[in-house]
């Protein structure tokens, strides 16, 4: 039979717990007995004569826990005695030990059919200078059972708890981590945790260290490992930490171990939630060390949520070892549960790491002054690029010209001489004399003032630019602003030209690169290229 891992856990002072007899209450006063650690909760019923007690539940298992502290009775008996049974069925009790423990199993039945049940504890004093001693319940409830208010103890097997790397097994009590920085998480639904386990003795080192732990991702609490001094006794069931009063719904704990392979290890045995339930419809609102994590709630009770296996992060806080009962109630009053003030730690040299650090106003403000500066360094880039790529289009390669008019790479004639006149030579042999007419545009007229005029061939000629004015038939220097051109001696005496002067002659200057019309057979034209002026 697989050994079940939640428990409910029902208190002596549990108002459903029917006491027959001189019953009294003990709170405290058995907390330093033994090395199984306090009653739970630190109180227990005792009772110095003859006495009973009985509780109904409804689930599969059952456990009787007590104190052991008795004396010899006879040969083979002690005093005081007890018995137990189930639904009126005598089950088997546990015998006690020569000295005195805590958290004694005084009866166990693990065999019930899944349902109603009612154990009955039988108390038999025979000293009244002894005292019989009933601590708590453990019982697997029944999965109709309604876990709200209710103790709920998780042993350390439960598959809902995560441990991380580093983690193994304590002989077959607990886990437990040598590893610096080893982890163990567990979601739970509840108001409250505790973390108990054992510590080890002499085959672990005993070098006091410290772990943290930490709830709904608030700051981390650091809790002693106090370790052990050579060949002292093990102590059991030890509160290694209890966070404060939740509020009711989901949370996560998780635990981080701060030693190594030369400290005290951290372990785990088991784990107490005590639930409440979840109002419906409302959200919670959890602060731990001044960080506040809401949860939403449902409908569903926090503990039947806790019982179906949520998982739950486990962190410490200091306790030191501390033997206190867990501080929970199964009579459903949270209101007695302790705030649970972490206790002073110890160790030396240990911070909590604080919850968030303050947003980097530095790094920011530099961000934003250092893009600034790169945005501007492009623009001026931009600008100065631009503003020689002007430059270089309006840039024109000048050289020195006959003419201030003409621009290369065209080859205009030379100016003609003040008195503009130029002597043609000649005609060589053979050779026709050619008849000049007006220079004529092929494309846009640059003046349109001006009037084609025909000259009179003769020995000696004159032409003139276009630019001229009417009065060109003068001997006038040109108008200011206008560019004489003079023709060049040889200039028509090229082979090319016609032989027969039967045909008229024209000179055509062209103003662009526009389409070039053939000349007619009739004619003989003279093209020149286009004049060009300084921008």
């Amino acid at each position: 039979m697989s050994t079940p891992t939640r428990w409910v856990i029902v208190d002596d002072t549990d108002s459903k717990i029917q006491y027959s007899g001189a019953w009294f209450q003990a709170r405290g006063t058995l907390d330093n007995l033994g090395n199984f650690g306090a009653p739970f909760l630190g109180t227990s019923h005792g009772i110095n004569a003859n006495g009973s007690l009985s509780y109904t539940f409804s689930g599969s298992r059952v456990i009787v826990y007590g104190t052991s502290k008795v004396e010899q009775s006879g040969a083979n008996g002690h005093d005081p005695s007890w018995a137990c049974s189930v639904d009126g069925v005598s089950i088997p009790a546990k015998d006690a030990i020569d000295f005195s423990e805590n958290n004694w199993i005084l009866c166990e039945a693990d065999s019930l059919s899944d349902g109603q049940h009612t154990v009955k504890v039988l108390g038999t004093v025979l000293n009244p200078s002894n005292t019989f001693w009933f601590d708590h319940f453990n019982y697997v409830p029944s999965s109709s059972v309604s876990l709200d208010n209710v103790a709920l103890f998780v042993d350390s097997s439960d598959s809902a708890i995560q441990y991380g790397s580093g983690w193994g097994p304590l002989r077959d009590i607990a886990e437990m981590t040598q590893q610096n920085g080893a982890k163990a998480t567990f979601d739970f639904t509840g108001v409250q945790l505790s973390w108990v386990s054992m510590i080890p003795g002499d085959d672990v080192p005993g070098a006091q260290t410290s772990a943290t732990y930490s709830i709904d991702g608030g700051t981390p609490v650091s809790f002693l490992l106090a370790g052990l001094t050579a060949g002292a006794m093990e102590p059991y069931n030890q509160i290694f930490f209890q966070t404060p009063q939740l509020s009711p719904g989901k949370h996560h704990l998780e635990v981080v171990h701060g030693g190594n392979g030369q400290t005290t290890p951290l372990s785990l045995d088991y784990l107490v939630i005590q639930n409440a339930p979840v109002p419906a419809g409302s959200s919670s609102t959890t602060r731990t060390s001044g960080t506040s994590v809401s949860s939403g709630s449902s409908s569903s009770s926090a503990s039947s949520t806790a019982s179906a296996g949520s998982s739950m992060t486990t962190s410490g806080t200091p306790a030191g070892g501390s033997t206190t009962g867990v501080s929970t109630s199964s009579s459903g009053d949270t209101s007695g549960l302790p705030n649970n003030t972490a206790l002073p730690n110890t160790s030396t040299g240990l911070r909590s790491p604080t919850t968030k650090s303050k947003a980097p106003i530095g790094a920011i403000a530099g961000g934003v002054v250092g893009g600034v500066i790169v945005i501007v360094a492009l623009v001026a880039l931009f600008l100065f690029l631009r503003r020689r790529g002007r430059k270089q289009e309006n840039a024109v390669d000048y050289r020195p010209v006959a003419s201030p008019s003409t621009v290369e790479p065209f080859n205009a004639l030379p100016s003609a001489p003040a008195s503009h006149q130029v002597q043609q030579p000649s005609s060589p042999p053979n050779r026709s004399p050619v008849h000049f007419y007006p220079i004529q545009t092929t494309g846009k007229v640059a003046q349109a003032t001006l009037t084609p005029k025909h000259y009179a061939l003769s020995q000696s000629f004159t032409t003139q630019s276009p630019h001229l004015n009417s009065s060109f038939a003068s001997n006038q220097p040109p108008t200011s602003g206008l560019d004489g051109v003079a023709v060049p001696s040889g200039l028509f005496e090229d082979e090319s030209l016609p032989q027969s002067g039967s045909g008229p002659g024209r000179v055509v200057r062209h103003e662009d690169s526009g389409l070039r019309l053939p000349a007619r057979e009739e004619e003989t034209v003279l093209e020149l290229p286009p004049l060009y002026t300084r921008g």
